[in-house]
């Protein structure tokens, strides 16, 4: 394929979807201040349970904050509401009817389940970004070209949508692999033992040589790893070439950085801080930009202000102070008093260090194995919840006719 003459040089802000500096700020300076902290830290700490002061940061502010950050996506979203009444009313309750078989059955069941929710959660996150990013290479090709030329730069662009996919499942996959195959670990999703060990069995097959399967899967994976990123990376400088666009750093940075990330955090480092730090914020805070950059433009949206009658709260929406902390002060909140309700109800003061400086714990965590799964499953909606309409609320589909508008697609 040939750049078509005279095509016109695009800015690098537009490969960015929330800008060069929102993007920066929220889905790549994060992690790479993981990675520079991790080298830092001694490794005392690394190797130390997590300090009362991290669990507050990582867990508390990030991981539970970014599932309550939904609601402004969902419960709170006027339009969002209305249109999806089945998927904000069924899947609450299903999800926690699910958790209470589960928890009923057995503790060790539900959050094994749970986990692997929460893995494929994460992983279709990093792929949905990157989806994200990939909406914009096709304004930047497609902009100023006739309709046989655009069909060929969407055939181009197909190709690399997939070559995206597979990317991401290997990027994530390599390392989650690594993990199924080394336990027990001193690093876990939510408890000890939540990922089975059936695949340990490939360190035990010896096939000559003194090598076992594993270590031929270990050969294998790391060549397809590496290969992957290198013709990855490839594929998109060489889109930049050909078709006289800017390099798509964005979209560069996250894939890549998705690689460096689940390399460092589960392979890399056997520590429960180290996993926790690089898994919740490189997931949290990106989590947190997007729903703040569609939260924001919908706030300030005139049509959408006049149709729901809140020409009132237009000025104070127009201030940025004002928006942040209409966003941030209810998610801190419902987050706080989650926790709180977990570490009384279930987890038996695990947090008293934190929560002691506030609250009484009135009652002793529930033993009783019929109320226990009940709260298990009561507490864990939000999450589970959370985990079920991501895979809703990113997609341009009819459920969603704002979602292009609102994140800047046109």
């Amino acid at each position: 394929m040939v750049a078509a003459s005279g095509q016109r040089k695009k800015t690098s802000t537009s490969l960015w979807f929330g800008g060069r500096g929102f993007d920066l700020s929220f889905f790549h300076v994060p992690i790479w201040l993981c990675w520079l902290s991790l080298l830092l830290v001694p490794n005392s700490l690394l190797q130390a349970k997590m300090p009362i002061w991290g669990w507050v940061l990582i867990v508390l502010l990030i991981d539970v904050g970014h599932v309550w950050a939904t609601i402004f996506r969902t419960y709170l979203d006027p339009e969002h509401r209305e249109r999806n009444k089945d998927i904000l009313f069924w899947i609450p309750v299903l999800c926690f009817a699910g958790a209470w078989s589960l928890a009923y059955l057995s503790d060790d069941l539900f959050w094994r389940v749970l986990a692997y929710i929460a893995l494929y959660h994460f992983i279709k996150q990093q792929y949905g970004v990157t989806a994200l990013y990939h909406g914009r290479l096709y304004g930047a090709l497609f902009a100023g070209v006739g309709d046989e030329e655009r069909e060929k730069r969407r055939r181009w662009l197909d190709r690399i949508k997939f070559w995206d996919k597979v990317c991401i499942y290997i990027a994530t996959g390599f390392p989650v692999l690594y993990w199924h195959t080394h336990l027990p670990r001193k690093i876990s999703w939510f408890s000890q033992g939540d990922f089975v060990s059936w695949l340990m069995w490939s360190q035990q097959i010896q096939v000559g040589l003194g090598q076992s399967v594993y270590d031929l899967l270990v050969y294998a994976f790391v060549t397809v790893w590496v290969a992957s990123a290198m013709g990855w990376l490839w594929l998109h400088l060489r889109t930049a070439q050909l078709y006289g666009i800017d390099i798509p750093w964005g979209k560069i940075f996250w894939v890549c950085g998705t690689y460096l990330n689940w390399y460092i955090g589960i392979v890399h480092f056997d520590s429960p801080f180290a996993f926790a730090l690089t898994n919740v914020i490189a997931h949290g805070i990106p989590y947190y930009g997007l729903v703040y950059l569609y939260t924001e433009n919908a706030w300030r949206d005139p049509e959408r202000i006049q149709r729901l009658a809140m020409q009132s709260w237009q000025p104070y929406l127009a201030r940025r102070v004002f928006s942040v902390a209409l966003f941030a002060v209810p998610v801190l909140f419902l987050s706080f008093w989650e926790e709180y309700l977990w570490d009384l109800l279930v987890h038996g003061r695990e947090h008293m260090a934190f929560y002691g400086a506030f609250l009484r714990y009135p009652m002793a965590a529930v033993k009783d194995p019929y109320w226990r799964s009940f709260w298990i499953a009561m507490l864990s909606v939000p999450q589970a919840t959370h985990y079920f309409l991501d895979g809703f609320l990113w997609k341009a589909t009819p459920r969603n006719p704002s979602l292009k508008r609102y994140l800047g697609f046109g």
